[in-house]
């Protein structure tokens, strides 16, 4: 037989296969950098949703909480300008006694008393703040006018201990006139003579007390006079007194300021007057 003779002697051919190595690289969408940043994304956007949604939520609750504390600034001036309308026209009235009768001399002195209180009303009525040593000036200014009002039939005190700092003590303003009135009203209205009302302020560490004293007959014996005295009179100034104080006291867990009325008796068990103590929550920088 015939053979083919070559470089090899002989030409064979060979079963084993041919083994080629390589290595596929994965889509960049399959990679772990790709996963990473998908989820750092992720979560950086949800984080920002969160943060949109809770600031959104925040905004609207701080605009509405500050609508809200608008409203009852609103409110308490209007509680603070409302002085009882009666002491104005009974002033006004005072004043035009005076000069009918020729009293020039104690119409100028009311008119000075009037025009100081009118300015402090219409002023400080703006502010929810102002100095004790105001409220007690403007306080002395209602009590004369009210004295020379009645006749002189009582006179007033009004007296500070040596540790209260008036200048700097912050109080609501108009908060103690109230209460003043209140007295004249239902104690020294009813006596012709030797009349009396005290206003006390003392300070311990941060709360400051304003004690009313007045020698009138006693809150039972002027509620049985009441009858005779017209109701809206009465209340306009206690109700809007006890109002002020309902939302001064609603922003906090504790009464900023509270009050109370002691009724006062003889050692004959007959009535001599009545204590109002007023007590004021102030400040630790107070």
């Amino acid at each position: 037989s015939n053979r083919c003779l070559g470089g090899n002697r002989y030409m064979e051919l060979s079963d084993e296969s041919v083994r080629i190595s390589f290595k596929i690289q994965p889509a960049f969408w399959q990679k772990t950098w790709f996963s990473v940043s998908i989820i750092s994304i992720s979560m950086m956007l949800t984080t920002w949703l969160i943060y949109i949604y809770i600031n959104s939520r925040y905004r609207k609750e701080t605009f509405k909480l500050k609508q809200q504390n608008k409203i009852a600034e609103l409110e308490m001036a209007v509680y603070r300008a409302q002085m009882n309308p009666h002491l104005f026209f009974n002033i006004l009235n005072a004043i035009r006694t005076y000069i009918t009768q020729g009293k020039n001399k104690e119409s100028e002195t009311y008119i000075v008393h009037f025009s100081k209180l009118l300015r402090a009303i219409t002023q400080d009525s703006i502010f929810g703040l102002i100095s004790l040593e105001k409220e007690l000036q403007t306080l002395s200014d209602y009590l004369e006018l009210e004295r020379m009002r009645f006749s002189n039939s009582f006179n007033f005190e009004i007296k500070v201990d040596p540790e209260v700092n008036t200048s700097y003590i912050q109080i609501p303003s108009f908060i103690i006139q109230p209460f003043v009135e209140n007295s004249i009203r239902h104690g020294q209205v009813h006596k012709q003579k030797d009349g009396r009302i005290q206003v006390h302020a003392s300070q311990d560490k941060t709360i400051l007390t304003i004690e009313i004293f007045d020698n009138g007959i006693g809150r039972q014996a002027a509620l049985r006079l009441k009858k005779n005295v017209p109701d809206s009179y009465v209340s306009v100034g206690m109700t809007n007194v006890k109002r002020r104080l309902d939302l001064i006291n609603s922003d906090s867990n504790e009464n900023i300021i509270s009050f109370e009325f002691l009724d006062l008796y003889g050692s004959d068990n007959t009535p001599s007057g009545t204590l109002v103590i007023l007590r004021i929550a102030l400040s630790n920088s107070e």
